[in-house]
């Protein structure tokens, strides 16, 4: 089944708002989800996130916010900055260039900007749709060779069909931000149609590796959408918000209307079965008639 681009923004978003509002994972990402929300407003109003757009709308919500500048993990900025990859999906140079940009405003100096550029990339294939789940892996050690080894070790954990215990293992001696980008990929890779299994996994390694989930629940909600979660998730009017946020967002995205459009129509636009609808300027034959008698 054909899934649209839609519901591919819808689920990414949706995937990663659910991850989020878990007790171990809130105070962490609490401040990276205020910043987050600030991109998808400047996004939706500019159509782009110029730097100075996007700081003027974090002063507005909480000038403390603007304390985060150059002090993000990786794995932090990586799933703050998900708007921004489907929003510039499409457009793989330019993506880059802008992930760069944004990782040089919020990641710490001993960050790795290359495990930010990877994670774009692999969204953005899942949402071009241009590589199969189980080349995806290989595909990305191919195009980022500073991460070649881990993501390496990653697809020989699925293939062995590790178990996530033996997995986590593997990376211990790994930088935290870095592993959590690593699992969010192997939790995703290793069961990839099956949404709330690989969000329920990734939910088990909030002592180790917190944002992990936050990141499986966002590739694994583009790649499945909005469709692949149980509809029970989806019930809550912070959910329904996450959704409408990523209509809008998708709006502005295509450019098929203004999403700040508040005009509505006076009148339906279909009439009932059998029925004329009047329309300014327009005068039926049966209406000139009236008119020509009168002359």
């Amino acid at each position: 089944m054909k899934i649209s681009l839609l519901n591919r923004f819808t689920g990414g978003l949706l995937g990663s708002a659910i991850a989020a509002e878990e007790p171990h994972i809130f105070p962490i990402f609490a401040p990276w989800e205020k910043i987050q929300n600030c991109a998808i407003a400047t996004l939706l109003q500019t159509g782009k996130l110029a730097t100075q757009d996007w700081l003027k709308q974090i002063e507005k919500q909480d000038i403390c916010l603007l304390e985060q500048q150059k002090t993000g993990t990786s794995s932090e900025v990586a799933a703050m900055i998900l708007p921004l990859i489907l929003f510039f999906h499409d457009l793989p140079s330019h993506l880059k260039a802008e992930l760069t940009r944004t990782a040089s405003l919020w990641l710490h100096p001993e960050e790795s900007l290359e495990a930010i550029l990877l994670w774009g990339e692999a969204i953005a294939l899942m949402l071009r749709e241009q590589v199969n789940t189980s080349q995806l892996l290989p595909h990305l050690a191919t195009h980022h060779p500073p991460c070649a080894d881990i993501l390496n070790l990653m697809q020989e954990s699925s293939e062995r069909r590790l178990s996530l215990k033996q997995t986590v293992n593997m990376f211990s001696d790994r930088p935290a931000s870095q592993r959590e980008i690593a699992l969010a990929l192997y939790c995703f890779s290793f069961t990839p149609e099956d949404l709330p299994l690989c969000l329920h996994r990734a939910l088990k390694l909030t002592q180790q590796a917190p944002l992990t989930a936050i990141l499986t629940g966002a590739i694994a909600g583009v790649y499945n959408s909005s469709l692949g979660f149980p509809p029970s998730w989806c019930l809550s009017a912070s959910h329904q918000q996450t959704l409408q946020q990523g209509q809008l967002l998708f709006s502005a995205w295509s450019g098929c209307y203004s999403p700040d459009r508040s005009d509505r129509l006076a009148h339906h636009a279909i009439g009932a079965a059998g029925t004329l609808q009047p329309r300014k300027g327009f005068a039926t034959i049966s209406q000139r008639e009236s008119t020509s008698h009168s002359l």
